[in-house]
């Protein structure tokens, strides 16, 4: 704009994964986080009255909880904590503290986790008002009698917890001194040897670090030896054993300052302890023997400007007085300095220093910097410089717009409408026109993270670094600056009540609002909804770069509310109590009626659909119903609250309940073709044990490749992408089957709409994962893998083919990282190796690129490749040179090679090979494509079809994103040079006598499967069901699949696995000297979840998941209203929090699952975990974990299902 701004907006996919984002432009970037959060309903402000305090003083703590639409959080059940978490304390050249001996010791029983040593603990509630205080004496002594080093910060976390059982945290934190001073000391050497004197500089200064005049303190030198003992559980405890060699008081003078003077005697190491007045420091000296060398001590060539003030104004001037140590005078060069040198100039110094002045203006703010270097010469008469810089700040008062934001009114209903006013004027009141964004945002939602933009005064008058760089190496013994960080500026329903069912955490948005000449705008809107306080944020400037920002809050609000309570999720057969808190926010006691109305769930006692309270003034009061989740997609539910004149009705906030099953499918397929006139039977038995009420016999004949194709292509759009190749080989096929079509004269509207949406929305996440080298890992973000990019490139190459545009700039960056990473074969001796550089060679010929006196001595070792890297390697010669030999030696080998079988002819590597991502299925895929592509051996094609055709899913895919891809390209490259689709015979498909299915292949429905699905309750349980196939005369194949989909309650399923195991536990560690596993626990009552993953062989791309009950919520840590507080480690149980979890990307939490990656995981045994927080009752079904390799789903493993009791406790 004209204003120098700009907007925009991104929608994120419904897909997006939770974590970390940024959104970055030329110059500058912002990050965001996304997660599956549930928004805190309590807002808690939690002071102490003091930021920093002397131990064994008492501190006071006071917490406001009040529920975001502005009612007092009384009688809230609190546990609050209070941590230690020792820091340091330090003068700028002096050692400070205790020595510690961390780095060499063992932690014995018990150490302190990320967020500190326990200190103390307590449960309480708030008030009436919803307030609570706590006075505490701050003491050194944890929990476990161990001393805390000091200084610590000493943080007091506190969670509330209310009738819905959700918690909410909030914390706040006090630093703890050891004393109401510091002793610093600064030793002329730290390395010497016997009797020559060591002068130790001493300094007391109070918490601000300036010098805190006269001490009394100790001396006490050491001369120290370390033993060591073995603990029973092989820890290992140090011990210090000292010897006193000399001691001596003494004291600091006026300017907190005094020096001592040792002389060791002996070699070994010493140590000096200073002390008094409860502040210590202990400094190590090692003493070597006659003749032993000494570490040089470094001169000191700095010199401390000092200015008059600690901040300065436009207008104002700067004195600063510069000292000279040179005894003759020396020459001073003064610079001011930011960005550049501003200014200059030289003189000569004779005193012992001089000041000078430096006048400031607006140009100035926020700061610049004075550097002064001295020259002269040092009393041995040897030439030397002095060099010291300042940081002058100069607050930039007329930069700063006084911006203030009107909200009107200040509470309402929701759904109501709203105004704000703007009302803007420079710092002299006079009214400024600028453009200005406006954010309304719910509060709750604000309270999840840390803002991720800062005010927009320090974003362009925040405190700049020196930017300046000298001619002389000077600099680094001054320690100056030189960075400059870009975007800096300087200087210059059913029911008849109103429901409420619209609920949204960004009220309203808008970036270009721009003031009038009377530096005022207005907006109206209607808020959602929610019932919780509004943020409203403006920012904004104007064209001479003022700026400036405000925030004010409105509330929306009802006199009578209710709050659901409810899973994110539910699965079929969970007994639970939905809940809901009605709040009377009147004076009066109110009398109200309150239902549950919906589907999806059979209540216990369905005469408690309604229910009758008394709720008192200012009061709130909980009401449930229990009943059972019925075999529904959803749960729709509302929630009403009726007192007469005061109602309220309402749904859940996220909206209808998901409803999972707790069943676990067996699937049985059978497939084949009929490229003649005739039949097939196929015969169909039922499992001894099942749900009649549940499955079904799934019946597919597809009159041409193109329909088995097309309706792969359907079920591949339900699969998710779990990466960045999967997400390649969910576009790729889409093209290559569209321009498939195209060349055999056929329109499929259906795709068009599909690449409309896919082609932008895969080459946006390529660009936003390619790094900077220009490779790809799995995921974004991931190290750039070879492998990957490989396959990365070969699909942008396709698509280009294919007609969609692709940025040359990203195909040339992905041949450039696989051209820099490119091996010499003389280099390689594995295997492995060769397979991975047959792709690369293939991946590099496809984009142009020339590698083939790397193929031709590649071809040779072909023995060592996989059946196929050697076709990947055979497609890559050809391209390099049609008709050559060693291309028609690769394919003629491999059609030799290939596996016969009732279902066609296959592929298989060899043992052990699932290092690679391609198993049976792709290998068969990409064989065929090859030879389709190259035209060789087109005898054995129908077979590879038939087999791929009969390894497809009941869904029409199969097992992944990339055996589905390879496995499209491969029909689509044999479809194009068959020209198939001049199919003309009749079809039909029986079963036990009964007709389901009959068609015609000619024409367009060529392209349309014929699909029929028989419930399993009408198919013979005892005796076997005959399916009978039936085609006529005419040209053209007839592709058929049959599907048996059966269920089985998951209570009755035993664990399985193929090529590795997992199993699951649920531990309670309240007791912190013992871990009880177990099947129940209370609302709010935090339960560890144990994975224990076994693998065979090693694993490459491994996947785990595993589900929840739905009565609980997941810890996610991530959230700043999540309790952080965990347990500390214990040596008795090392490994309670998991075992091999580094290997694993960082965990997706998910609103009923969570989720984690591993690239590669060694063969051998692992433990993950994570927390969650009982909130519902109820006895819920809880769904197996799972485990899995992407590319090889056949390498699987899942848990036993379970139940998962929460009680309401008390």
């Amino acid at each position: 704009s004209e204003y120098g701004t700009a907007q925009g907006e991104i929608q994120l996919s419904s897909h997006a994964e939770p974590g970390y984002y940024r959104l970055e432009t030329e110059t500058g970037m912002v990050y965001f986080q996304v997660a599956n959060y549930r928004k805190p309903e309590i807002e808690l402000e939690l002071n102490i009255d003091q930021e920093e305090t002397l131990v064994g003083e008492e501190f006071t703590a006071e917490l406001a909880a009040r529920y975001y639409f502005d009612a007092p959080a009384s009688d809230v059940q609190l546990d609050w904590t209070l941590r230690a978490v020792p820091t340091s304390f330090r003068i700028p050249g002096y050692q400070v503290g205790v020595l510690g001996s961390n780095w060499f010791v063992y932690p014995g029983t018990y150490y302190s986790s990320i967020w500190g040593t326990r200190v103390d603990s307590g449960e309480d509630q708030t008030n009436v008002k919803g307030e609570w205080t706590i006075q505490k004496i701050l003491t050194n002594i944890d929990i476990y009698d161990r001393e805390v080093t000091l200084p610590a910060n000493y943080s007091l976390e506190v969670t509330a917890q209310d009738e819905t059982g959700f918690q909410v945290t909030n914390r706040s934190e006090v630093l703890v001194h050891p004393s109401d001073f510091y002793i610093g000391v600064k030793p002329s050497a730290w390395v010497t040897v016997t009797d020559q004197a060591v002068d130790f500089e001493i300094l007391a200064v109070d918490w601000e670090k300036e010098p805190d005049g006269i001490k009394a303190l100790s001396a006490e030198f050491y001369k120290v030896v370390w033993q060591y003992e073995i603990g029973e559980i092989g820890e290992i405890d140090y011990v210090r054993e000292k010897e006193l060699v000399a001691e001596q008081s003494f004291s600091t003078n006026q300017g907190g300052k005094a020096e001592l003077t040792f002389s060791p005697t002996e070699p070994g190491t010493y140590q000096l302890d200073i002390f008094g007045d409860g502040a210590r420091t202990e400094v190590t000296l090692w003493v070597g023997g006659p003749g032993s060398s000494i570490w040089p001590t470094q001169t000191n060539q700095k010199i401390t400007l000092i200015a008059d003030q600690e901040t300065y104004q436009p207008g104002d001037e700067a004195t600063i007085f510069i000292p000279n140590p040179f005894p003759d005078g020396a020459q001073a060069l003064v610079t001011v300095e930011r960005h550049k040198v501003i200014s200059y100039e030289t003189f000569s110094i004779t005193s012992s220093g001089q000041e000078v002045t430096i006048p400031l203006s607006d140009t100035d703010t926020p700061n610049i910097y004075l550097a002064v270097t001295l020259i002269g010469q040092d009393s041995e008469g040897f030439s030397s410089f002095r060099q010291g810089y300042i940081n002058l700040l100069v607050k930039p008062v007329n930069q700063l717009l006084q911006v203030e934001v009107i909200g009107e009114p200040e509470r309402l209903g929701p759904g109501e409408e709203v105004q704000f006013t703007l009302r803007v004027t420079d710092p002299d009141g006079e009214p400024m026109e600028g453009e200005f964004s406006l954010a309304v945002v719910d509060k709750a939602v604000l309270a999840l993270t840390e803002p991720n933009s800062p005010r927009i005064e320090e974003v362009f008058y925040g405190i700049q670094p020196i930017a300046v760089r000298m001619g002389l190496p000077l600099g680094m013994h001054a320690g100056r600056m030189v960075w400059v960080p870009g975007g800096m500026g300087g200087g210059g329903g059913a029911v008849d009540y109103s429901l409420r069912d619209q609920f949204e955490d960004t009220g309203y948005w808008q970036a270009d609002i721009v003031t009038d000449e009377n530096g005022l705008a207005q907006v109206v809107f209607n808020l959602p909804d929610n019932l919780t306080t509004w943020q409203a944020d403006a920012r904004g400037i104007t064209k001479q770069t003022q700026v400036g920002e405000a925030t004010t809050e409105v509330v929306t609000t009802k006199d009578l509310l209710i709050r659901p309570v409810t899973p994110r999720f539910l699965v079929a057969g969970d007994h639970l109590a939905l809940a809901a808190v009605i709040h009377n926010n009147t004076t009066i006691e109110l009398t109200t009626d309150v239902s549950l109305q919906g589907s999806g769930i059979q209540l216990d006692n369905l005469d408690f659909s309604t229910q009758t309270v008394e709720i008192p003034a200012e009061g709130r009061v909980r009401v449930e119903w229990w009943g059972t989740v019925e075999n529904v997609d959803e749960v729709d539910l509302v929630f009403v609250a009726d007192a007469g004149h005061y109602q309220d009705a309402v749904k859940p906030y996220q909206g209808p309940l998901p409803v999972l099953s707790y069943i676990t499918p067996y699937s049985y397929t059978t497939s084949g073709v009929l490229d003649h006139a005739g039949q097939k039977l196929e015969i169909v038995s039922l499992p001894r044990s099942y749900n009649p009420t549940n499955g079904s016999l799934d019946i597919e004949l597809s009159p041409s490749l193109a329909a088995a194709v097309l309706k792969a292509l359907d079920a591949l759009e339900e699969d998710q992408d779990y990466s960045i190749v999967a997400q390649m080989f969910h576009f790729l096929p889409n093209a290559i089957t569209y321009q498939a079509l195209q060349e055999l004269g056929v329109d499929y509207p259906q795709l068009d709409s599909r690449l409309e949406i896919l082609i932008p929305e895969t080459l946006d996440v390529l660009d936003a994962a390619q790094n900077e080298d220009g490779g790809w890992g799995w995921w974004q973000g991931g190290a750039s893998d070879p492998e990957i990019s490989s396959y990365i490139l070969f699909g942008l190459i396709k698509s280009q083919e294919a007609g969609v545009f692709v940025e040359d700039l990203m195909i040339q960056q992905a041949r450039g990282y696989l051209l820099a990473t490119l091996p010499a074969l003389d280099m390689l001796s594995e295997p492995w190796q060769y397979n991975l550089l047959a792709l690369r060679y293939f991946s590099l010929t496809e984009a142009g690129t020339d590698v083939s006196s790397g193929m031709q001595a590649l071809a040779s070792l072909s023995s060592q490749l996989d059946p196929g890297n050697q076709a990947l390697l055979a497609m890559a010669l050809e391209k390099w040179q049609p008709g050559n030999d060693l291309t028609r030696s690769l394919l003629s080998n491999l059609a030799g090679t290939g596996i016969r079988t009732a279902t066609g002819i296959h592929w298989e590597n060899g043992e052990n090979r699932w290092s690679w991502m391609n198993n049976t299925t792709t290998t068969t895929a990409i064989i065929t494509y090859a030879m389709a592509r190259v035209e060789e051996s087109p005898e054995i094609l129908p077979e590879a079809v038939r087999y791929l055709v009969s390894t497809q899913t009941q869904e029409g895919d199969w097992w992944s994103a990339y055996e589905t891809g390879w496995s499209v390209l491969a029909l689509n490259e044999v479809l194009r040079k068959s020209g198939e689709l001049v199919s003309e015979y009749e079809f039909s498909s029986m079963v036990n006598g009964r007709e389901l299915i009959s068609g015609q292949a000619e024409g367009s429905s060529q392209l349309e499967a014929a699909f029929a699905s028989i419930p399993v309750e009408d198919l013979y349980s005892e005796d076997p069901n005959a399916l009978v196939i039936n085609r006529s005369e005419g040209s053209g194949i007839l592709y058929y699949r049959s599907h048996l989909r059966v269920f089985r309650p998951a209570e009755d399923v035993q664990p399985y696995g193929h090529g590795l195991s997992i199993s699951r536990v649920y531990a309670d560690l309240s007791d912190p000297e013992s871990v009880n596993f177990t099947q129940k626990g209370e609302v709010g009552q935090l339960i560890q979840v144990q994975l224990t993953l076994v693998l065979e062989n090693d694993s490459y791309y491994l996947m785990v998941e595993d589900q929840i009950p739905a009565g609980a919520e997941i810890l996610d840590t991530r959230l700043n209203t999540s309790r952080q507080d965990m347990e500390e480690y214990q040596a008795a149980a090392p490994f309670k929090n998991g075992w091999g979890w580094w290997y694993f990307n960082r965990p997706l939490v998910l609103d009923d699952r969570v989720t984690w990656a591993a690239n590669f995981l060694p063969a051998g045994t692992y433990q993950l975990t994570y927390t969650i927080s009982l909130a519902h009752p109820g006895e819920y079904q809880v769904l197996p974990a799972r485990a899995w390799q992407v590319y090889f789903p056949e390498v699987q493993a899942i848990s036993a299902g379970e139940k998962f009791v929460i009680e309401t406790g008390n």
